[in-house]
């Protein structure tokens, strides 16, 4: 199954590093690869929440949340025809830092030419992701750096 990970060193803990993953409605405002993501059900994410996102160069897709384990991880998965694509999201308390590790990935008939065609946008997104959530946890967790 094609697909791509990634990780980086979060300068904050990790319930401030979860706080700011989990508020995904926020996430249009720290990384460039969502335009908009609204929660279908409820005020939070929890396991089975479904979420609608917006991105750029995409198709609007509903995503559900399969796995839930604060402040750990969480992933979901979004169906598009015979195309199941997994994005999972974990974090690894190190003290006063958190590791971050996001990853996706692609299932089904034509995942591998769906992985070849969309890769370098693929790739683009999950890192801008990961960039954004370290940038917007560090600068909660230091909000007047000298």
């Amino acid at each position: 199954m094609p697909g791509y990970q990634v990780s980086t060193t979060i300068e904050a803990p990790i319930d401030l590093a979860w706080s700011v993953l989990m508020d995904v409605e926020r996430m249009p405002e720290w990384t460039t690869s969502m335009r908009s993501v609204r929660l279908l059900d409820g005020e939070a994410l929890r396991g089975g929440s479904r979420v609608h996102i917006k991105q750029p160069w995409l198709r609007a897709a509903t995503w559900t949340v399969d796995v839930f384990d604060p402040p750990r991880r969480f992933s979901w998965r979004s169906r598009t025809g015979t195309i199941e694509t997994m994005a999972s999201h974990l974090l690894e308390d190190r003290g006063h830092t958190t590791v971050a590790t996001f990853a996706i990935q692609h299932e089904g008939v034509g995942a591998r030419v769906v992985a070849l065609l969309t890769g370098p946008l693929t790739r683009r997104y999950v890192q801008r992701e990961l960039s954004g959530l370290k940038t917007r946890t560090e600068q909660l967790a230091n909000p007047n750096p000298s």
